[in-house]
């Protein structure tokens, strides 16, 4: 018992070196690449070195690391790494080392996220009890394979698998031509949910169950769907269900979080030194870690500014009180363009706790962190019957990540398609005990 407390603390005090690594290779990047080639950029980065700022910015990152589990003991521990990797690491580098940045917001992430990770680890607050459904994994099993049916049927019938395109440098020249002819009305939804969580779990549970000609069928038909939605995500979506089952079937450590990011900077970087080519590490770097951090800041600074919009443009949308003629995105994307607003167009998305903050401030921000706590609560308990744990990452990392970097919580939950993850997991619950591993 004693070895093994020694080795959690050794795992523990390992987890925190890496993290704290990948936060090193972030203000490295962010000093020697993004200030002297993106630093008048319209995303407004600035450098001021002070030694006490930055002391700060990372005795305030390593609160929420020390409780970090290096270990995957539930989902949550997953996304409570995930979380902090992609949002609070950027930020408290960025905090640190821009003057103009304000403590406020990379506070209230800090907080907003240990609220959550409090909610999913407490004893005194209970999930939801679901009820289990005879044969609802079979169930499951068929409706995923008529939705992917029912999209190719879509794509043929409206022609817009005239336009199918592999080709990922052209993708912007066919993607609003066949959003045109497939996204209509609720259907757009729909599509969405069909290549994003039907054809994504059906592409797990074909792995899972060992069904290898359905599985063909599930990534042919998904890289169709990358070919006529020319959205590029779409193409590494099975990639990322293939690492899941390699890996949590295999280890638990949680170690590869911080150090896949620390691979990628470090390799971003030396691609830009050898190619003399800073596209890839502008991508993998600049717009990967530093522009969602960077938004952040300016949702709470455009909040404080302008004051909040309490959800009138989404849940309560039909009071007619939402005061912008644009999006909530293109009105953010105006403000960081500023005078440059009236030639160039910027959609400027951020995570649920930025959007929380804009509709209802700090209020706003304690209900969406409740919220996504115990949203993290049910997850964790539907693993335990009869779900493998990779598979539920699997089928939820990128609508969870859509909620923490990208998107509004409510939307997530509706438009990218979290809320019925949610639904396919519960059908799929079996009586019988599950480890966090495959069986």
């Amino acid at each position: 018992m004693e070895k093994s407390s020694i080795y959690f603390e050794r795992g523990r005090v390992t987890l925190v070196f890496t993290i704290l690594l990948f936060r090193l290779s972030l203000d490295f990047l962010y000093i020697n690449f993004v200030i002297p080639f993106y630093g008048s950029n319209y995303m407004g980065f600035n450098y001021e070195f002070d030694a006490y700022r930055y002391s700060a910015s990372i005795f305030i990152m390593l609160i929420p690391t020390i409780l970090c589990r290096n270990k995957l003991k539930s989902y949550s521990d997953f996304i409570y790494l995930t979380s902090l990797t992609s949002v609070i690491v950027p930020m408290s580098s960025l905090w640190g080392l821009d003057p103009e940045k304000n403590i406020e917001a990379l506070l209230t992430v800090v907080v907003s996220v240990i609220i959550s990770i409090y909610i999913t680890r407490t004893a005194s607050i209970k999930s939801v009890r679901f009820p289990f459904f005879k044969n609802g994994l079979k169930v499951v099993e068929y409706i995923c394979i008529c939705a992917v049916l029912y999209l190719l049927a879509l794509y043929v019938l409206t022609g817009a698998i005239s336009n199918l395109n592999f080709n990922m440098a052209k993708v912007y020249q066919f993607r609003q031509e066949n959003s045109a002819l497939t996204d209509i009305g609720l259907l757009s939804y729909l599509n969405i949910w069909v290549y994003k969580v039907f054809n994504v779990f059906l592409i797990s549970y074909c792995i899972w169950k060992k069904k290898f000609a359905l599985l063909a069928f599930s990534l042919i038909s998904q890289l169709v769907f990358f070919g006529v939605s020319a959205h590029k995500s779409v193409f590494f979506f099975p990639f990322i269900v293939f690492f899941c089952f390699w890996y949590f079937r295999k280890y638990n450590s949680l170690y590869f979080i911080p150090i896949i990011f620390i691979v990628i900077c470090v390799g971003a970087y030396a691609t830009s030194l050898m190619l003399d080519n800073h596209f890839i590490a502008s991508v993998l770097v600049r717009r990967l870690f530093f522009v969602p951090a960077s938004t952040t800041f300016t949702y709470f600074e455009f909040a404080e500014k302008f004051g909040h919009i309490y959800w009138s443009n989404s849940i309560l949308s039909f009071s007619d009180a939402y005061p912008y003629q644009k999006s909530l995105s293109l009105v953010i994307g105006d403000y960081i363009l500023g005078s440059a607003a009236s030639y160039k167009y910027l959609g400027a998305n951020n995570g649920y706790i930025s959007t929380g903050f804009i509709h209802g401030g700090y209020v706003g921000v304690l209900f969406y962190s409740l919220l996504f706590g115990y949203l993290l609560k049910m997850f964790d308990s539907l693993v335990k019957f009869g779900i493998p744990l990779w598979l539920s990452i699997s089928l939820t990392i990128i609508p969870m990540r859509d909620v923490i970097i990208s998107s509004d919580l409510m939307t997530s939950l509706l438009t990218h398609g979290l809320l019925l993850s949610l639904l396919i997991l519960i059908l799929c619950r079996r009586r019988e005990s599950a480890t966090l591993l495959d069986k």
